[in-house]
């Protein structure tokens, strides 16, 4: 009779320490879940400004092919001011045209 008391109360031990090991996971796993919550958050404000800094070099690089397009048509009209150098309206038509909007 006293090897079975003692055998339930080794066996009543392990069951507590179990039982406080798993009460430890899981306020682990609850610090853990809210850690990654963090982080997902971070990285969900990270892709926001990324799409808004790609939106914003998509929007300068249109202005700017705007520009070197208004800059080529002025070259043409003060060519033609000038007394119709063709050089010059002939380099201006010779320029590729800028390919960078086709990148976006």
């Amino acid at each position: 009779m006293l090897h079975v008391r003692d055998t339930l109360a080794q066996m009543t031990g392990a069951v507590q320490d179990v039982a406080v090991r798993m009460r430890d996971v899981a306020a682990d796993a609850a610090t853990q879940r809210q850690a990654l919550d963090a982080v997902l958050g971070h990285l969900d404000a990270l892709t926001t400004l990324t799409d808004a800094n790609a939106n914003m070099v998509a929007q300068s690089v249109m202005a700017s092919d705007e520009m070197n397009a208004s800059a080529e048509r002025l070259t043409e009209v003060v060519a033609r001011a000038q007394g119709g150098d063709a050089t010059v309206a002939e380099r201006s038509a010779q320029r590729e045209p800028s390919v960078a909007v086709d990148f976006f």
